[in-house]
Order: C-alpha cells, then structure tokens, then sequence
C-alpha cells in the first residue's frame, strides 16, 4: 500500500490486532502519505484524536512547566500533533486531507501546518515504529523529532534517549494493545525525572497491567472522566466481536451504539506539584 492509492473498503479487512474480531488498520501506516490513512478513518467517524487531545490539554494546564515537552507514542503521521499544536479541528483535518493532491504535496502540507500553528504550542517528539509515517511528520514539521523505533524489541536509540532530556509529558492516543508496558517503561527508564503520562485506551483493552507497570516507577494513575466515542465499527462482525471482549472483561457493553468507547487515564509522579485534572 506504498503507491498511497489505498480504497476505504480495502484497509477495513478482517485482519486481527489486539483480539480476535478487530479491522485492524496497520497496511495504512507504511504509505509515505497519510491521505488514505485520513480517508479510512473519516468513513468510519473516527474521533479519538479530538478526544484524547482535549484531555491532554488539561493535563499540560496541570503540570507545573510553562512550557512542556511531550513525547507521542505511536504517533503515526503526527495526528495528535495536528490539533494540539495548530488552530485546527479533526473535522478541519480531514477537510485538507480531503482534497486533490497537489504534485509538490509534501510541501505544500507542511506550508499548511506551519500556517496554523499555534503561537504557545508544546514541543512534541513524535515515536513509531512507521518510518514512512515518521518521516512525513518529521518532514511537514507536524513534529520537532520522530524516531522509528519498536521499543517492544529494542532498547531507545542514543538518539531518542537525548531528545527525552527535557521531556515531562509521555502520550499515546489509541497504541495501547498494540504495545504493552514495556514500550513506555523503557522510556521511564531512560528519562532524567519520573514524567507524566496521559493515555487513550480502548474500554476492550484491560489497562491494569500498566497501571501496575507505572506503580513501580513511582506514578499513580486515576481514570479521566467518563467514556468517549473512539470510531464507529467496521461491521456487525466488529459489533459482536467488540461486545464479546468486553463481556469476557466482566465490563458493561452498554453503551452499544455501534461505536467503540475509550477511556482516558492520567498517570503523575507522586511528588508531582500539578494536580492531575478530572474530566466531565
């Protein structure tokens, strides 16, 4: 799916991610471009990122800092940095990505982007293991630093562990289930102070495991509000699928508006001088 010419009907196969019954959308992740990536997601009302970027704005109002640093996990093509760091909306975002592709596209998006950018906007570094996805962020200037990395597999490279010497903030919108604890902690490990961490998990994912994870590194973690519409499902396979997980979770399904529900958790050094904020 390189050449960028991906349909909708093609990237919603019955591929499997984090349990049985999920599209998974990853073949979107590898185009240099992320025009198919916006036009998959769109169809299917995908709202995460205004979600999750709603919620970590009041986390960065917590933090004590005036200006902070914050490292994206699983960042893709930058899509949290596109709303939190510029005067757009998810809606508008999809608008832009809407449009014919101009041939000098690549440079015509990052004039975009620097256009909107926000005058206080957060430094952010951006983590994926999408070359082509970190390049583009990297390249339209969505993000000031991207590393293509799988910290499943490998410890941070020098480059990122230097890049990390100011950050306080650590972010992922959607990744969790597609990494596990230890992605994040090998960035704990290698940062100078105990960070904040403010993540988007799907309500099928059980999150425990990293609130455990966290514990061990002095952080206590609280639950953000109350759930939010993540996409509408792909099918009725997804529905039932998505309804059985959480039944086998001991969760409630309800909702069961033919959408997935996230939720946010925030996670602070105990020592913290912020407050981690709550969330209607």
């Amino acid at each position: 799916m390189s050449d960028g010419n991906v349909e909708t009907n093609d990237v919603v196969e019955r591929e499997r991610s984090t349990w049985a019954g999920k599209a998974d959308f990853a073949g979107i992740y590898t185009a240099p471009d992320p025009r198919p990536y916006y036009a998959a997601l769109r169809e299917l009302d995908y709202r995460l990122p205004e979600h999750s970027v709603a919620a970590f704005r009041r986390v960065i109002a917590a933090m004590p800092e005036d200006h902070v640093v914050i490292a994206d996990v699983c960042c893709s093509y930058g899509v949290n940095a596109t709303i939190l760091r510029h005067a757009l909306s998810l809606s508008d975002v999809y608008q832009y990505f809407a449009r014919p592709v101009a041939d000098d596209a690549l440079a015509v998006d990052r004039s975009f982007f620097i256009a909107n950018r926000d005058s206080g906007a957060p430094s952010m570094i951006g983590v994926d293991s999408s070359g082509p996805a970190i390049d583009y962020a990297v390249r339209t200037s969505l993000i000031d630093e991207g590393f293509a990395e799988n910290l499943e597999m490998d410890e941070p490279s020098p480059g990122l562990v230097a890049a990390l010497e100011d950050c306080r903030l650590i972010t992922v919108s959607g990744g969790i289930g597609y990494i596990s604890p230890l992605t994040l902690t090998r960035l704990v490990e290698v940062m100078p102070r105990p960070p904040w961490i403010a993540v988007t998990v799907l309500r099928q994912v059980p999150y425990q495991p990293f609130i455990d994870a966290f514990a061990e590194y002095g952080l206590t973690t609280r639950r953000l509000g109350r759930p939010f519409r993540q996409r509408r499902f792909a099918d009725n396979a997804e529905r039932d699928a998505a309804v059985a997980r959480l039944e086998e979770l001991g969760r409630d399904p309800n909702p069961d508006d033919g959408y997935y529900y996230a939720e946010c958790f925030v996670s602070q050094p105990l020592e913290a001088e912020g407050d981690a904020p709550t969330r209607d």
